[in-house]
């Protein structure tokens, strides 16, 4: 199948993510699969699009230190974008088999994970949009129907800023923004973490390699065409009024007491007036559990290594409290973490995009 390559270059954060947006509109049918590779000129945080700004960051954080917002059109998590990310992009018209949210996952991050494994790193796919190195992410993604396409995008981390991300998620106190700096080394890795940062052109190289082996494309270099690159403009257009639009609203956090930091762990913090509950919870189990009184927080610490489940909770905490408080507190530390086993937006449905330019 013959494929398009489209090295983009260095842009700024909205024509990073209006570039995939435009050139997937842009697309008629039976148009050839596009392979986009670029670089983000400027740190910034990027929205998965079910996400609300004001709800998921620290927005004074992000004007302090000079680091932009872009809401995507694409399903997943709250990431932090800079020159240290390769971002990647499929864009698979309709027409193909893959481009479908339940197999596009699949599809893209077979080669991806190539590209690791060609490189010497041992990556593996985790739940439906991830790829882990050992116990770590090292790769998140999402996908959208835009016009007659469906997009996929990633990118390969060379490095992370911890401490840049944890001061610019909105945090309900300081210690939750204390746990998530200590919690994130071990959820998340870079290729400089694992000792080894390849040249951009050998990247790419391995990734085309890997898409043609693993999907059977046979990629040729191109450039964005004319009527691609307005479609490119009017997205970018669209990014900033889709940001001015963001201002006037609210919205709710993806995780609604906390952040998720991979695929299989999740903090999150509650308050009732001036009592708090925080718990780190990974691959369902409590790793971690504290609360506003240190009392509390021994007892609560008996369910370290428990599943969030009511009946063996309020065992563990009436070992240690009295029957009524271990009932309270079993209750408040599910409804703490409700929401997380439901979270996942990765794919998202949009026709908020043109067809054609």
């Amino acid at each position: 199948m013959r494929a398009r390559f489209l090295d983009l270059g260095t842009l700024s954060p909205g024509a990073l993510h209006a570039a995939y947006h435009g050139l997937a509109a842009a697309q008629d049918d039976g148009a050839a699969p596009v392979l986009v590779w670029a670089r983000s000129a400027a740190p910034h945080v990027c929205l998965g699009q079910s996400q609300s700004a004001r709800a998921e960051l620290d927005l004074a954080a992000c004007a302090q230190a000079k680091v932009a917002v872009v809401r995507r059109m694409l399903g997943g998590g709250t990431v932090l974008v800079d020159g240290d990310q390769r971002c990647v992009f499929f864009i698979l018209p309709l027409t193909l088999a893959a481009a479908r949210p339940a197999r596009i996952f699949a599809y893209c991050l077979g080669p991806l994970a190539r590209t690791f494994q060609t490189l010497g790193i041992e990556a593996r796919l985790v739940g439906r949009a991830d790829l882990w190195v050992g116990d770590a992410k090292i790769a998140g993604s999402g996908a959208a129907t835009i016009g007659r396409c469906m997009v996929f995008g990633s990118s390969f981390v060379l490095n992370f800023p911890d401490e840049l991300f944890c001061r610019l998620v909105r945090a309900p106190s300081p210690g939750f923004r204390e746990w998530l700096h200590e919690a994130l080394p071990a959820a998340f890795t870079s290729w400089v973490r694992l000792g080894l940062v390849p040249a951009d052109a050998v990247l790419a190289g391995a990734l085309c390699d890997a898409a043609a082996a693993a999907l059977g494309w046979d990629l040729y270099p191109d450039v964005p065409s004319a009527d691609e690159g307005r479609a490119m403009r009017a997205a970018e257009e669209e990014l900033r009024r889709d940001a001015e639009d963001e201002e006037e609203g609210s919205g709710r956090r993806r995780v609604a007491n906390g952040i998720k930091l991979n695929a299989a762990t999740y903090l999150a913090e509650s308050h009732d007036g001036a009592a708090w509950l925080r718990v780190l919870l990974k691959d369902g189990y409590i790793a971690r559990i504290g609360a506003h009184d240190p009392d509390i927080t021994t007892a609560l610490e008996g369910c370290i290594g428990t599943p969030i489940e009511p009946a063996v909770l309020q065992d563990r905490l009436a070992r240690r409290l009295a029957p009524r408080a271990a009932r309270a507190w079993a209750r408040r530390i599910e409804a703490c973490l409700a929401g997380v086993r439901d979270d996942d937006d990765s794919a998202q449905r949009t026709d908020r995009w043109p067809n054609r330019p």
